[in-house]
C-alpha cells in the first residue's frame, strides 16, 4: 500500500472513531486544509490579555467545530489555553492571557512564545494536519523609576534658580567694573593726542621718496632691456655677414 493510501486509511479511522465517541462526524474540511493562526496584538505584558484566532480555508463546514488552543507547545506538552467553536466562516476566536508556569506558578518570563491551535482528538492530542501556530512576545516589564524621576526634577529646579546672593554679587561686580572701563576708555582716547603733542613723527614714510625709487628702478630696467636688444641685433648681423662671406668664397 502506498503512503497516500495509508494516510487516507488513517484519516478514515479517525473520522470513524470521532463519530463513535462524540456522536457527530468530525469536519473533514479541518483535516488537511489550509489552517492558519493569528494573535492580536502580537506582544504585551505578562498578564495582558490577547486574542487568538484559528481559521480554516477553504471553508467546507457549517460551523461548530471545536478548536483547542495551547501555549508553548502542542498537547500534551503545552498548556491548554481553552477551546472555541468555529463560526459559519470556519473561524474560531479565543480571548485569553499568558498562563502562569505550572511548576513555579509565576508569570512567563519575557521572550517569544508559540501559540498553537488545532482540532483535538478524544485523547487531547492534535489531529494530524490541523495544527497551526503563531508567535507572541511577552514584553519586559520596566522597573519603577518614579523616585528617581522626582529626585532629578527637584535637582533640576534647584539648579535652575540662582541664589539672591549670587545675583547681587554679579550686579555689584558689574557696577564696580563700569567706572574702571570708563576710565580706561578715556585714557585710550587721550593717548593719540598726547603723542601728537610730543611731536612724534608720522608712521607713514614720505611718498615722494617712494616715487623717486620707483622711477629709478624703471629707468634701469628699460636701459637693461635696450642694451640686451642691441647686443642681440649685433650678434645676428655678425652671423649673417659671416655666412655671406662663406658663400662668396665658395662661389669663387
Amino acid at each position: 500500500m502506498s503512503n497516500r493510501g495509508i494516510l487516507g486509511a488513517a484519516v478514515a479511522l479517525l473520522l470513524a472513531a470521532c463519530t463513535v465517541v462524540t456522536g457527530r462526524p468530525l469536519e473533514a474540511g479541518a483535516i488537511g486544509g489550509l489552517n492558519t493562526l493569528s494573535v492580536t496584538p502580537v506582544h504585551g505584558k505578562a498578564a495582558a490579555p490577547f486574542q487568538v484566532a484559528y481559521a480554516i480555508s477553504p471553508c467546507l463546514s457549517s460551523g461548530g467545530l471545536s478548536i483547542t488552543f495551547s501555549w508553548g507547545a502542542l498537547a500534551p506538552a503545552g498548556q491548554v489555553l481553552g477551546t472555541a467553536a468555529t463560526d459559519s466562516g470556519c473561524r474560531a476566536t479565543l480571548s485569553t492571557t499568558p498562563p502562569v508556569n505550572s511548576t513555579s506558578h509565576q508569570p512567563p518570563a519575557p521572550g517569544n512564545y508559540l501559540v498553537f491551535g488545532y482540532v483535538a482528538l478524544p485523547t487531547g492530542t492534535p489531529t494530524p494536519n490541523t495544527e497551526a501556530s503563531a508567535s507572541y512576545l511577552v514584553d519586559v516589564t520596566p522597573a519603577p523609576t518614579a523616585t528617581a524621576h522626582t529626585s532629578a526634577t527637584a535637582k533640576s529646579s534647584a539648579s535652575s534658580k540662582p541664589s539672591a546672593s549670587a545675583t547681587s554679587g554679579t550686579t555689584a561686580s558689574a557696577t564696580a567694573s563700569a567706572p574702571a572701563a570708563s576710565g580706561q576708555s578715556t585714557a585710550a582716547a587721550s593717548l593719540p593726542a598726547a603723542v601728537a603733542a610730543e611731536g612724534q613723527p608720522d608712521a607713514h614714510p614720505d611718498w615722494w621718496a617712494r616715487a623717486w625709487q620707483l622711477g629709478l628702478g624703471l629707468a634701469v630696467l628699460a636701459f637693461a632691456i635696450l642694451a640686451a636688444m642691441l647686443l642681440l641685433i649685433a650678434w645676428l648681423l655678425r652671423r649673417r655677414r659671416a655666412r655671406t662671406g662663406l658663400e662668396n668664397d665658395r662661389a669663387a
